[in-house]
């Protein structure tokens, strides 16, 4: 029987210098220091978010600065999930939620949740199980945007890598882009290392 293990993608502050000083890390379970994903926010100006807007705007700074939707990626055995954490009441991420992701060329990946939610504190979080050729996928190519989608209510947001005051994980879009796809790539470069160190003969 395999050995069990674990691997999450954490974003670790290694510098103040500047902002791009945040690199992505892959650590053991036991032991993982600050976030264990990255910080995504609905675009601000988008016409698409005008209905939403609406119906969030309480949960949006000034009046609550810690909002976001957070993407994260995750390892068990030999099973990969795309972790997602939602602070919005309207879209809890339940089960037949939808969150899309938008790539150049017209190429998008859905997830349809599988699985109930759980709270983390002030979050919502979800799951999706994911194949090793889409960590591959998310590792090179640019996610441009992603929309969510509360199936009950039929209301959706748009969103990404957008800078809002106080986050510290990156300063630019583009820096965004590359920390996800980094996430992505060492993610799966980790599991394929324990597959590897664990399952020798494999």
């Amino acid at each position: 029987m395999p050995i069990t293990y674990n691997a999450k993608s954490s974003i670790i502050n290694e510098g103040t210098a500047e902002i791009e000083r945040y690199v992505v890390k892959i650590t053991q379970l036991a032991g993982i220091q600050g976030d264990e994903f990255i910080r995504t926010f609905p675009f601000t100006l988008d016409r698409r978010n005008y209905t939403a807007f609406n119906t969030i705007k309480d949960e949006l700074p000034p009046i609550k600065k810690r909002s976001f939707l957070g993407i994260g990626f995750s390892a068990y055995r030999y099973n990969n999930y795309i972790q997602f954490y939602s602070t919005y009441k309207s879209f809890p991420l339940k089960k037949d939620d939808t969150i899309t992701f938008y790539f150049e060329n017209d190429v998008k990946m859905e997830f349809t949740f599988l699985y109930n939610n759980k709270s983390i504190g002030f979050m919502q979080n979800n799951v999706f199980p994911i194949k090793d050729a889409d960590l591959i996928f998310l590792s090179e190519n640019k996610l441009l945007h992603w929309k969510m989608t509360n199936k009950e209510t039929g209301l959706h947001m748009v969103g990404g890598f957008e800078s809002q005051e106080g986050n510290k994980q990156y300063a630019s879009e583009k820096t965004g882009q590359g920390l996800f796809r980094k996430m992505a790539k060492e993610i799966f470069e980790a599991k394929t290392l324990l597959i590897k160190k664990y399952n020798p003969l494999d």
